[in-house]
């Protein structure tokens, strides 16, 4: 009987060791299924970090490029500038020297006067013109 009993009892024992190993054998199961799990996502977020830096990188790159352009079109806008600026005292130079030369030319004095008395001349021309308008009319009105 005490060996019937030990009997009993080692198997007991040996069943509760067996849940055990099964329950340690499941429970390295779920990590091994976590583990690998955690390996992909891992692997996902590496792949995504990669994609983000060579996005900045090209988006840092054309950044740049753009900044490289700007400059250059505005240091050509302010040697155009400059260009425009010379061209225009140039030409104010030369206005000055010009200017009173031909106001003091008897060319430009008596193509002054004509246009002064131009305008009168074509007050009279006009008013002939609208006297012979009225009498024109008054003569077809007599017919």
């Amino acid at each position: 009987m005490a060996t019937d009993q030990e009997l009993a009892r080692l198997r007991a024992t040996r069943g509760e060791l067996l849940r055990r190993l099964a329950s340690a054998r499941l429970d390295a199961m779920r990590s091994e299924q976590i583990a690998g799990e955690i390996a992909s996502a891992e692997q996902r977020a590496l792949r995504m970090i990669a994609e983000s830096r060579a996005t900045l990188e090209s988006l840092s790159a054309r950044i740049g490029a753009a900044q490289t352009a700007r400059a250059e079109a505005e240091t050509e806008r302010r040697e155009k500038a400059g260009e425009v600026a010379r061209i225009l005292g140039r030409l104010e130079e030369l206005q000055a020297g010009v200017e009173p030369k031909v106001r003091g030319s008897a060319e430009w004095i008596a193509q002054k006067g004509a246009r002064r008395s131009g305008p009168a001349c074509f007050r009279g021309l006009a008013r002939e013109g609208d006297a012979g308008r009225s009498r024109s009319r008054r003569e077809g009105q007599a017919l």
